[in-house]
């Protein structure tokens, strides 16, 4: 075998690992992220601390789950508005949210806000 020959194969097998160990890095990175985001999710970690801050957030008939989780990150009601779009995705009240003007806390847990935003806002003045 000439050295052109052992160079170029030796080179070859460093860039091959190379390639490997980007391509190890690249999916562990991905499974750590994906990781966090699913403990995120089922976590439910309010925004802020107790007391937290009320804030009055409105929910129109043309709003879609994206936009109202949007429209919280925007408020300051949650961090992430696709954690926060996921939860609702996951929830019992996905199909349930009813327009209207809420007072929310930015201390409160995305299940919280979920039941509060499902239930009728007129059925609560009424209570």
């Amino acid at each position: 075998m000439s050295a052109k020959k052992v160079v170029g194969a030796v080179f070859g097998m460093i860039f091959r690992l190379a390639v490997v160990i980007c391509v190890l890095y690249a999916i562990y990175e991905l499974a750590i992220g994906a990781y966090n985001f699913g403990y995120r999710v089922f976590a439910d970690i309010p925004a802020a601390l107790s007391p937290g801050t009320d804030i009055q957030v409105t929910i129109t008939e043309a709003m879609d789950s994206k936009e109202i989780a949007k429209s919280f990150e925007e408020a300051g009601l949650v961090e992430d508005w696709k954690l926060f779009w996921t939860q609702i995705q996951f929830s019992e009240h996905k199909d349930e949210i009813c327009p209207g003007a809420y007072t929310l806390n930015n201390s409160m847990k995305a299940e919280e806000m979920l039941d509060i935003i499902s239930a009728n806002p007129d059925e609560e003045k009424e209570e």
